[in-house]
């Protein structure tokens, strides 16, 4: 439903291929680069004591409890696939756009397993379906190549929110575990590496190509906001400094 030319991998190496001149096996060799979190961890509230209290964490609240996913793991993850109370969910996070999305991961009474492509699509992630190497776009949750695209995910509610306001609202929260054997030493999710990508896309200094009929004057690009849909209105609103 996009242009091939619009999907973009991440080489790694300072550069970006199209969907459309990329190789099979350089789709393959990308797949998971950046490593989905297949078999969840969980600490109790305390296994959060690593981070500080204004760490943006997101927030999944279900029957059984409540779960926070640190944004700093999830910059360095993006996807995590869980079962939580018979619910296949999946925790999305796009650190360019800063984007955190949970979703049901199941479509027509199948469950689906979410990897990530490395690749992205007007600077947000692009993650790949196992079962049929669809490829989905994060924040809408919508397939965007192969054999499903047009479908959406479910969206599940949650909360974007720093991680003293989660444990206020939910104590005995549990919170995604660091020693997941993902990376080499708990430390590396210590650093934001994003912290400061907002005011480079401000400046025009994009990681990947936007299209410009994307850009809008009434907000700069790496303003943060809160987008809402009711029906087929749409309307977005600004958070200022002192609201994040």
């Amino acid at each position: 439903s996009v242009s091939l030319d619009e999907v973009v991998f991440d080489t790694f190496r300072g550069g970006h291929i199209p969907l459309s001149r990329a190789a099979d096996e350089v789709v393959e060799t990308l797949r998971d680069a950046i490593k989905p979190i297949y078999e969840p961890w969980y600490d109790g509230v305390e296994g959060g004591g690593w981070l500080d209290g204004d760490d943006i964490v997101i927030g999944y609240a279900a029957e059984s409890g409540a779960f926070a996913y640190p944004v700093k793991i999830l910059n360095l993850h993006e996807i995590v696939n869980d079962f939580i109370d018979g619910v296949p969910v999946l925790v999305s996070y796009c650190p360019l756009c800063a984007s955190a999305v949970v979703y049901d991961r199941t479509l027509d009474g199948q469950v689906l397993l979410f990897g990530n492509t490395s690749a992205l699509y007007e600077s947000d992630m692009v993650m790949y379906g196992h079962e049929t190497g669809s490829y989905w776009f994060q924040v809408p949750g919508e397939a965007i190549v192969g054999p499903l695209t047009g479908k959406r995910l479910t969206m599940l509610p949650s909360m974007t929110t720093t991680w003293d306001d989660w444990k206020r609202l939910h104590p005995d929260t549990s919170v995604l575990s660091r020693n997941l054997g993902l990376l080499s030493g708990r430390s590396a999710y210590n650093r934001d590496p994003f912290a400061s990508y907002d005011q480079s896309v401000n400046r025009g200094r994009f990681a990947f190509p936007v299209s410009e009929d994307r850009l809008d004057a009434r907000l700069r690009p790496g303003d943060r906001g809160i987008a809402l849909q009711v029906g087929e209105s749409h309307r977005a609103y600004e958070l200022l400094d002192e609201d994040w």
